[in-house]
C-alpha cells in the first residue's frame, strides 16, 4: 500500500512522463512549462519530505541524488542538484534549516 508521499511523487512522475510524451507529438515545447506552477499540495509534501530529509541529517547533494534517481523533474523539469534542493526548500518552508 502507497502512503500520501509516495502517491503524490508518483503522480508526479506520470504527469512529467504525459507531457514528454505529448510534447513529442505536438508543436515543440518544453516537457515542464516554469511558468505553471507546481500543484500546491505536491510542493508542500516535497517540501516536507526534503525537510525531514535534512533533519535527518542528509546532505543537499544526496537528496538531490535521491530525487533524481527517483525521477522526479525539478522545479523548471530538469534535474535536481544540491543548491536547487536549498533554494526550494529555503522558498518552500517557514522553518530554519542547518546550512
Amino acid at each position: 500500500m502507497m502512503d500520501q508521499q509516495t502517491f503524490l511523487l508518483q503522480q508526479m512522475v506520470e504527469l512529467t512522463d504525459a507531457l514528454r510524451r505529448t510534447s513529442r507529438t505536438s508543436a515543440p515545447r518544453k516537457a515542464y512549462d516554469p511558468h505553471e506552477p507546481w500543484p500546491e499540495e505536491l510542493r508542500r509534501q516535497l517540501a516536507h519530505d526534503i525537510d525531514e530529509r535534512r533533519r535527518a541529517g542528509e546532505s543537499f547533494g544526496c537528496i538531490a541524488h535521491a530525487l533524481n534517481q527517483r525521477g522526479i523533474p525539478g522545479e523548471h523539469g530538469g534535474r535536481w542538484y544540491g543548491a536547487t534542493v536549498r533554494n526550494f526548500l529555503l522558498r518552500n518552508t517557514a522553518s530554519p534549516m542547518k546550512q
